[in-house]
């Protein structure tokens, strides 16, 4: 068994690998189109190396960069051609936002951010399926000290969460986040009134499915700056909140949604925003937003499910392996 499990493995990790190359190959192709000024046939390739393989975010980077050190002014324009030649995947949109930052441009800061991000509440601390909940969302689970392309860190994960399978009690749960995620896009569709050429909000779905995966956290459990390459929008429903988040000035277990963790870089105009978890809450926002977590600091438990908003002709529900965040 143990030798039939790790062949099986290795067949995954040679297809990978041979995805990977085949996707690495277009971008390349890309960049040499871009140079030449073609952002229309660059960006059909760029859409094929995404379809491929959507992890390519380190070569999608060079391709912007046009070399081995990047220039943010070469970065922005790249990343607007593409846009404008209709590529508006999440990564390509996450280069845009950061590179405009970096660069000092406001006007596409707050276009970019503007108010995207918003909170709803589902029910309250007393509703009766969160005991049954928590409870289903505790099976399951796989712990995840510091994977390299994930997110989390030291904390436990069920990857398994899709609209319409599961459970009954899961079945309910994706039942009842259908109308908040309703009314998000339907807020969202009179500002893409306003804005028609928003690169977000051209990829507006009319029709949409969800998944996702739930989180255990511990004392130690967080998340790095991330966001998420696979899909449109994403968003979090808090389950189980421990005491610990109540202390404000410590801010344990909460959100933190605005610019990357980077040192070396001045993000502008670009702000921060900070919620604090409550049973029942939930939080919407563009997949290209960027955000993370802080641990609890005590040995306390919190729960919450991670879930996407998919256009509905989307594969990545077929690829599970694709399921996940990625690191900044």
């Amino acid at each position: 068994m143990e030798d039939r499990w790790a062949a099986a493995k290795a067949a995954l990790a040679h297809k990978a690998a041979e995805r990977a190359d085949g996707a690495v190959g277009l971008l390349a192709r890309a960049g040499t189109l871009l140079t030449s000024g073609d952002a229309t046939a660059a960006a059909d390739l760029v859409r094929q190396a995404y379809a491929i393989d959507p992890w390519l975010h380190g070569a999608l980077r060079l391709l912007l960069s046009a070399s081995r050190t990047p220039r943010r002014d070469v970065v922005h324009e790249r990343a607007e051609a593409l846009i404008a030649a209709g590529f508006t995947a999440t990564p390509i949109l996450v280069h845009y936002l950061v590179s405009a930052a970096q660069l000092g441009r406001s006007d596409v800061v707050a276009r970019m951010t503007r108010d995207f991000l918003r909170t709803d509440r589902l029910h309250g601390p007393d509703d009766p399926d969160l005991a049954e909940l928590s409870a289903e969302l505790r099976h399951g689970l796989r712990h995840y000290a510091e994977p390299e392309q994930r997110s989390i860190r030291h904390g436990l994960r069920r990857d398994d969460l899709r609209e319409g399978e599961g459970a009954p009690i899961l079945r309910r749960m994706f039942e009842r986040l259908r109308p908040v995620v309703d009314r998000y896009l339907a807020e969202l569709a009179h500002v893409a009134a306003t804005d028609p050429t928003h690169p977000f909000l051209a990829g507006l779905p009319s029709r949409y499915r969800l998944g996702g995966w739930s989180v255990v956290s511990g004392a130690d459990t967080h998340h790095l700056p991330h966001f998420h390459p696979m899909s449109w929008c994403n968003g979090v429903y808090y389950v189980e909140v421990p005491p610990v988040v109540a202390q404000t000035e410590r801010r344990a277990g909460w959100l933190h949604v605005g610019p990357p963790e980077d040192t070396e870089s001045d993000f502008g105009d670009w702000e921060a925003r900070w919620i604090q978890p409550e049973p029942g809450k939930i939080v919407l926002m563009p997949s290209y937003f960027h955000h993370r977590t802080v641990p609890l600091g005590v040995d306390q438990r919190r729960i919450c499910v991670a879930f996407e908003i998919y256009p509905a002709d989307s594969p990545v529900l077929e690829n599970p392996e694709f399921w996940t965040p990625v690191r900044s």
